[in-house]
């Protein structure tokens, strides 16, 4: 029975890959830090792949006939697996998880033409522009023109690995994000860059301000703010003029909070793209402790008249807030991406959107 290695084979489209090898009778060892639970069936050693000696003490005496890497995207990553596996193995392919058909991929094949991501979004310290390099790889790989496709990416936070969020937004702190993030792309300049957060120990416009210097050194042609005021936004357009063209803040069923800011950014013509869209919208109307609420019970009933999921007709219901609304859910499965994206379809009539803005709760 053939064996392999299958580092980073614990989540979604790592899953994929080891069940595939599974059907086809090969013995396989997943190694991961543990954080999530390896597929069943497979041996399991938790050990941080970084660690070199560790790596090598958890191996012990194993020897596989294929290793397939696919979290190794740094040269220091690649070394330490060429030692830790030297003799090893007959071949050790490093890839990605972006080879199973992966959530970029599946985005691309729905149309989608705009892919937002930012140096923050990975797991673990040291890993800054995980998913920048994933969204590289993908569109370098996709095989089809991407030329329409905007991506759009985001600095000034940080993930210490623990959990936890920081926030950094000096104009020193920026411009070195900026350009890091422009080469992970693979990029000349970077499609839309957005201040991930403001930092309460910088002045506003010091940080506003960064991402003018980035646009006058052409790092950047556009720029964007998130998680923001109203008087932030002011102040931003201001500075920037007409390259601010977005702004990113948290808006959806349960979180209203920014409805100011987006009929602000309804008046200046900028894009107003709802961070986690899809807050407050169970996939049961049954769903929590509490059960269901007049809102998820509308969103539920919605759906069921349009053939459609709940998660749909709340895109839906986004797109009608406001014609300059792009809604950023995310998803790690290829399957919700396509369902997402077929949101575009469902056209909710006057009487619909008005039932479902008088089932939710009040906004600002």
């Amino acid at each position: 029975m053939p064996k392999f290695c299958v580092i980073g084979g614990s989540r979604y489209v790592g899953k994929l890959l080891v069940k595939r090898l599974q059907a086809a009778d090969h013995q396989v060892t997943v190694i991961n830090r543990g954080s999530t639970p390896a597929p069943a069936g497979t041996e399991h050693l938790t050990v941080d792949r970084n660690d070199e000696a560790a790596l090598s003490a958890a191996l012990g005496s194993a020897t596989f006939d294929v290793v397939i890497d696919q979290i190794c995207y740094t040269p220091v990553q690649a070394a330490i697996a060429a030692r830790a596996f030297h003799g090893r193995t007959r071949r050790y392919v490093m890839t990605s998880t972006i080879e199973v058909y992966d959530p970029a991929t599946a985005a691309l094949d729905a149309g989608v033409t705009l892919i937002d991501t930012a140096d923050s979004y990975h797991w673990y310290a040291g890993e800054a522009g995980h998913n920048e390099l994933l969204v590289a790889r993908a569109l370098a790989r996709y095989g089809r023109d991407t030329s329409h496709v905007l991506v759009a990416t985001k600095g000034g936070r940080g993930r210490p690995g623990d959990g936890s969020w920081t926030v950094n937004a000096t104009p020193a702190h920026l411009k070195r994000a900026a350009e890091a993030s422009r080469k992970r792309l693979g990029v000349e300049a970077i499609g839309l860059y957005q201040l991930h957060k403001p930092d309460p120990s910088v002045p506003w416009a010091e940080s506003v301000g960064a991402l003018r210097e980035l646009l006058d050194a052409g790092t950047i042609p556009a720029a964007g703010i998130s998680n923001v005021t109203t008087a932030q936004i002011r102040q931003a357009h201001a500075i920037l003029g007409d390259a601010l063209v977005s702004v990113q803040n948290q808006y959806s069923p349960a979180v209203r909070d920014s409805e100011p800011e987006l009929r602000l950014s309804t008046q200046l013509g900028l894009a107003f793209l709802p961070w986690s869209p899809l807050g407050g919208i169970s996939r049961s109307s049954l769903d929590g402790p509490s059960g269901p609420t007049s809102a998820t019970i509308a969103f539920h009933r919605i759906a069921a008249e349009h053939g459609a999921s709940p998660q749909q007709i709340t895109l839906a219901w986004l797109l009608t807030r406001s014609p300059t609304v792009i809604p950023v859910p995310g998803a790690s499965r290829p399957a919700s991406i396509q369902s997402s994206a077929r949101a575009v379809e469902i056209e909710l009539s006057e009487e619909e959107q008005t039932q479902l803005e008088d089932a939710l709760p009040l906004s600002g």
